[in-house]
């Protein structure tokens, strides 16, 4: 998908956008700090 964007001097360019997180990233997530004390660890890290 061609997204215009302005650019320097003003100047309008295309650019083109890429989809960046899977489609289903929050079931991913949930597995992943369910079955990974370290990832969750560093998750509740982060969080709070």
């Amino acid at each position: 998908m061609d997204i215009p964007r302005i650019g320097r001097n003003g100047k309008t360019f295309n650019c083109l956008k890429f989809r960046s997180l899977i489609v289903n990233s929050k079931e991913v997530l949930d597995e992943l700090l369910r079955t990974d004390p370290q990832a969750r660890a560093e998750w509740e890290k982060i969080l709070n």
